[in-house]
């Protein structure tokens, strides 16, 4: 359930978490209450158990702790997750007193990452194994609100039980630094190297590294899609602009772009080894697509006459979450199941803030993060959702409901889920855990 865009530590003395906000809601009283629905759907029924315990995620440690940011969850349960401190100019983080730290929360026990010599980590991958991917800076205080404009996180390390594994840094922390990454099962990692003296994105390609067996490989510059557990990254050539899959060699799978070139590619890999990606064909062109023996496929579409599709994450049954055009309602939540698509229940707002089903179980249910906000709600509000592609349900979250943009879901295989998002003034993001109750 890993991609480069989810998934970030500190190790020094183990902090207990402090009480923890936990209830247990049945279901059928959840539920009792009205709530939106899709057209046509009937009163939900319980998919996963009988009830959830929700979990707050408590303070993780650090001085002057403001909230967190949701970066992962194993098949455990266990959370991969920053701890973020205040941005006062004047503040603890400012002097160096305080950092933004990485941890892994297992419900029981929250485990802090600290690395020699990084003044602050990011957490940014983790497998099954407790190999965890971080990123770090040699700069004490205040991160760059802009961090995507300024060097930053120049130090790369796998790190495991209070070992470090691995350890890279980059050639010239003056001009660039990580911008993406991601780990496999045999802990072989992948690196994405950003120049930032670079005007344009394209031009600013530092390179892409493969971390495994204590080797550093150089696969030269290109956009990282994903990697999978043969070690084999996916991504795109932007010189050739080309859809590549480098091994022990480089291998070009087609692709279809029909006027522009292929610009870039968003890419999920199921853990058996299946590949669906979103290819962008310029500003305006983009559509999920698959490939099975060296063959592309486009996935069907709602019908629009522009095609136009997103993939988000797939499991082993080929089940594919994602959104599709549709020339009645945009943009729709959407599943690819058999050959087939299926437009997914969910609220009545989604349909005009274009929220969506992001992640994918092997059981099938998805998860999302949808946006109440309509003409009788004029104020955004976050709420999160679980859906078994034909009965969709609200999951509880503490009052007030959150309101920041960059909000995260995830589920795995147990059903355990993991949702992160900001308090109505964005002032704290609080990370939730919902566990089906035992039987």
């Amino acid at each position: 359930m890993n991609d480069l865009t989810r998934r970030r530590f500190d190790r020094g003395a183990m902090h207990q978490p402090r009480a923890l906000k936990l209830r247990c809601i049945t279901l059928a009283s959840l539920f009792a209450a009205p709530f939106a629905a899709s057209a046509g759907e009937q009163s939900p029924e319980v998919a996963v158990g009988g009830c959830y315990t929700m979990t707050e995620v408590p303070p993780l440690g650090i001085p002057d702790e403001l909230g967190q940011r949701l970066v992962a969850l194993d098949q455990r349960g266990h959370v991969l997750l920053d701890a973020l401190p205040g941005r006062a100019e004047d503040g603890p983080w400012s002097s160096g007193e305080t950092a933004r730290t990485a941890f892994v929360w297992t419900g029981d026990e929250v485990l802090p990452i600290v690395i020699d010599g990084f003044a602050q980590t990011r957490a940014v991958d983790f497998n099954e194994q407790g190999d965890v991917l971080v990123f770090g800076t040699l700069n004490p205080g205040i991160e760059p609100l802009y961090s995507f404009l300024e060097t930053w996180w120049t130090e790369a390390a796998i790190w495991r039980d209070g070992e470090v594994l691995a350890r890279m840094s980059v050639a010239d922390k003056a001009e660039s630094d990580f911008t993406n990454g991601t780990i496999n099962e045999r802990g072989t990692a992948a690196l994405s190297v950003t120049d930032r003296t670079a005007a344009l994105v394209r031009q600013g390609l530092g390179g892409t590294y493969r971390m495994r067996g204590g080797e550093i490989e150089d696969l030269g510059k290109w956009f990282l899609g994903a990697l999978n557990d043969d070690d084999e990254l996916f991504g795109v050539d932007p010189e050739a602009h080309e859809f590549v899959k480098w091994g022990d060699a480089r291998t070009v799978l087609p692709t279809d772009c029909p006027d522009d070139p292929l610009d870039h590619a968003d890419v999920q890999i199921s853990r058996d080894g299946t590949v669906v990606a979103t290819l962008w064909c310029g500003p305006a062109t983009y559509f999920g697509v698959t490939w099975t023996q060296g063959a592309m496929q486009k996935l069907p579409t709602l019908g629009d006459p522009s095609g136009r599709t997103l993939t988000y994450d797939l499991n082993n049954r080929g089940e594919i979450v994602g959104s599709a055009v549709s020339a009645e309602l945009g943009f729709e939540s959407v599943l690819w199941r058999d050959g087939e698509i299926v437009a997914l229940p969910v609220p009545e707002s989604a349909s005009v803030n274009g929220d969506e089903y992001t992640d994918i179980n092997e059981q099938g249910l998805v998860v999302g993060v949808f946006n109440n906000k309509d003409d009788d709600n004029p104020a955004s509000e976050y709420h999160f959702y679980v859906s078994d592609g034909e009965l969709m349900r609200e999951l509880p979250y503490p009052s007030p409901g959150g309101s920041d943009e960059d909000a995260a879901m995830f589920i795995n295989d147990r059903g355990d889920i993991a949702g992160w998002m900001g308090d109505p003034l964005g002032s704290r993001h609080r990370t939730m855990l919902w566990r089906p109750c035992a039987p």
